[in-house]
């Protein structure tokens, strides 16, 4: 309590109710500290009949978010790679509680703000909420694997030197055309345009694959990428963290920073996602427990 008493934020991911076991709950911090912004991050939040149950990422991408929309239709359905989940609840909950924050400085008032990754995922802008409004307006459930996505390139794809991943969709076929530039494609394409029932069907794959492999396989990535945006049609290089690391674009910005760290050498690290005006200088993180002691010695 007497570290909260000098807080204006305290974030904190236990079950419900076990700070207040402890004497810690939200109306116990109040009384030492009357602006106190209390964010609580849980999987189900704080109250309902889920709210002791566990989370994960899996849990969180398959009840909140889009996974039923993931993969094929006579296949389970997949997650996405790593925690994309887990870092858009970290990131709601960064947002919701500088905002409480704002409030308790400008008016004095105190939040508890209650964040639930189940849903987070909810309202995540990956499909999940395209998927909901879709059902509220004319009560159909999106499937897996309908035929135009199986048509379509979308996904990651080889190229001379590795992989890109490309995005299209119907409307920007004639941008892919215009890149690849292949004779028997644009004329299968043509035939198709005349007669857009010729669209769904496995020879339009065919006819893709066929002028597609071949063009990307012959570039570089980065050539690969450059021809595609001159297009206007998005494509980027599937890079190794090597590859990012001396990427032109984050050299020319700086975006990479060596720090010093005395039992290692010269790391380098990330720097911010965003700018400012005088710059941040950017050293090493503190060790676990380095600021321990100062923090409890000025209590």
């Amino acid at each position: 309590k007497k570290l909260v008493a000098t807080a204006g934020i305290v974030v904190e991911s236990f079950k419900p109710g076990v700070l207040a076991g402890w004497g810690l709950g939200y109306e116990d911090l109040l009384a030492v500290q009357p602006t106190l912004v209390l964010t609580s991050i849980t999987p189900f939040g704080q109250n309902g009949p889920y709210a002791d149950y566990e989370g994960s990422e899996l849990i969180y991408y398959g009840m909140g978010g889009p996974m039923l929309g993931n993969g094929t239709a006579d296949r389970e359905p997949l997650k996405l790679g790593g925690y994309m989940q887990m870092y858009q609840t970290g990131n709601v909950a960064a947002l919701a509680t500088l905002a409480a924050h704002m409030v308790a400085e400008e008016q004095g008032e105190p939040s508890h703000v209650d964040i639930s990754g189940f849903e987070v995922g909810l309202t995540s802008p990956d499909r999940r909420t395209t998927f909901l409004v879709n059902y509220a307006f004319n009560g159909e459930s999106s499937v897996r694997g309908d035929m135009l996505g199986t048509i379509l390139p979308n996904g990651a794809f080889p190229t001379d030197d590795g992989y890109v991943q490309i995005m299209i969709t119907q409307a920007w076929l004639p941008r892919m055309l215009a890149t690849v530039q292949d004779p028997d494609m644009n004329a299968y394409f043509g035939e198709v345009a005349a007669n857009p029932a010729l669209f769904p069907r496995i020879e339009t794959k065919d006819a893709l694959d066929a002028g597609m492999y071949p063009w990307l396989l012959s570039h570089t990535k980065e050539e690969v990428m450059e021809q595609g945006q001159a297009n206007k049609w998005p494509v980027t290089p599937i890079n190794s963290p090597a590859e990012v690391i001396h990427n032109k674009h984050f050299i020319e910005r700086g975006f990479f920073h060596p720090v010093d760290y005395p039992a290692v050498g010269s790391v380098t690290h990330m720097g911010a996602p965003f700018r400012v005006d005088a710059g941040w200088d950017i050293t090493q993180a503190p060790k676990l427990g380095a600021d321990t002691d100062a923090v409890l010695g000025s209590l």
